[in-house]
């Protein structure tokens, strides 16, 4: 978002970056990318696909926000609008999946 302030208008899917910051996830754990409650109230999700970060996974992760409330809101840099989850393997993962999409960037 680049040190300004956005607007989200009703029903536009919008992809923002979580962050500037590189994820590299090591291969025992996995994640998932969670919505935070007060802005779900408002009508903001974060994500429209599948939430999972594979383990060994590293790069920029991509919410797909989109206002499904009557109003429109304005999103700035530093605001916490998800959340991370981390979960630990059992035992590393053998095999370390790649993205078919590499690291996007938008």
């Amino acid at each position: 978002m680049g040190g300004e302030n956005t607007g989200i208008g009703r029903g536009v899917p919008n992809p923002f970056r979580l962050g500037w910051y590189i994820i590299p996830l090591p291969n025992d754990l996995a994640a998932r990318v969670e919505g935070r409650s007060i802005y779900a109230r408002l009508g903001l999700t974060v994500h429209q696909t599948a939430p999972s970060v594979k383990p060994s996974w590293s790069g920029q992760l991509t919410l797909e926000i989109v206002n499904n409330g009557p109003f429109t809101y304005r999103l700035y840099p530093k605001m916490y609008l998800c959340q991370l989850i981390l979960e630990q393997l059992s035992s590393p993962a053998l095999i370390a999946e790649e993205s078919a999409w590499g690291d996007l960037r938008l």
